[in-house]
């Protein structure tokens, strides 16, 4: 959210539970890119072997989701528990279907990027941070993990980066290694 779009916290709920799962199919986490039979199929990669759960942001639940969302992988935990915390606000705060919402979050422990979206002034600096702990594995560029579906071509349904070093490629991981496809010989 900071990151990709530049902060904003303003989204508009969908307007009923069928708009729900268009958005998820359309987002392409119905496809379980994370799982490590997915992986190759759709080029995706894991930040370890706990982050297996398709993240979506803007979420499912609002009008800029579905085809346009970004994925990223997450532990199913952390999606449950924000999956109920997104519904339990929804309700707490009458944001009923159609409604608009600003995303604010506190009291809740966050980790660095949320932390820095959220602060008083929002801290883009983050956004240039090399590397960051994230699911307790140290290291990691949250940029090499940010995937759009790309439903065209002669890869139907894989992911391209939209971040990091890679942005705007299709690219495969194998073991452990990224590798750039290669060109087609025929033009």
């Amino acid at each position: 959210m900071l990151c990709l779009l530049n902060g904003n916290r303003i989204y508009q709920r969908v307007n009923n539970q069928a708009a729900i799962d268009r958005n998820y199919r359309a987002s392409g986490a119905s496809y379980r890119p994370f799982r490590d039979s997915e992986l190759a199929n759709r080029h995706t990669s894991q930040i370890n072997s706990n982050t297996v759960s398709a993240e979506e942001f803007p979420w499912k639940s609002t009008q800029e989701g579905g085809p346009n969302a970004y994925v990223f992988p997450a532990t199913q935990a952390e999606q449950n528990s924000q999956g109920g915390t997104i519904g339990g606000a929804y309700s707490h705060n009458d944001i009923n279907y159609g409604d608009f919402f600003r995303i604010t979050f506190t009291g809740s422990p966050f980790g660095p990027y949320c932390s820095a979206l959220f602060s008083k002034n929002p801290d883009n600096s983050i956004c240039g941070k090399k590397t960051s702990t994230l699911f307790g594995t140290q290291g990691v560029n949250v940029a090499n993990f940010a995937y759009q579906v790309v439903k065209s071509g002669a890869l139907p349904y894989a992911f391209m980066h939209v971040a990091g070093p890679n942005k705007g490629k299709i690219t495969k991981r194998l073991e452990g290694v990224e590798v750039q496809p290669e060109e087609s010989a025929e033009q």
